[in-house]
């Protein structure tokens, strides 16, 4: 049985977010993992702060095909004009990570 790494592509906030983005990926042949703190998922579902934030792990071969497709994906979604780079703290965007792999 082989292990594969998972890559770290970044944090997106509320889980309906990530749900969205996930289903994308996975449309494109990219299969994604979720990963969300257990507070951000009890009755009363906190959606703000690093508690909403859900991670965002793709198998470590995906990951520049994954890549490609986020930029594609904010590029559509980024009016004419607006700056290229992550936004800090909105809660739809994409906010990516430097930690290591997830196996």
């Amino acid at each position: 049985m082989t292990t594969e790494s998972w890559i770290s592509l970044g944090r997106i906030g509320g889980s309906i977010n990530a749900e969205i983005l996930k289903g994308l990926f996975e449309a494109q042949g990219i299969e994604v993992q979720l990963y969300q703190e257990a507070v951000g998922k009890i009755a009363y579902p906190v959606n703000f702060g690093l508690l909403g934030d859900v991670e965002i792990y793709v198998k470590a071969a995906d990951q520049e095909k994954a890549q490609r497709l986020l930029a594609e994906i904010e590029s559509e979604l980024r009016s004419p004009g607006e700056e290229a780079d992550f936004p800090d703290e909105s809660a739809g965007d994409i906010e990516p990570t430097n930690s290591g792999n997830k196996t």
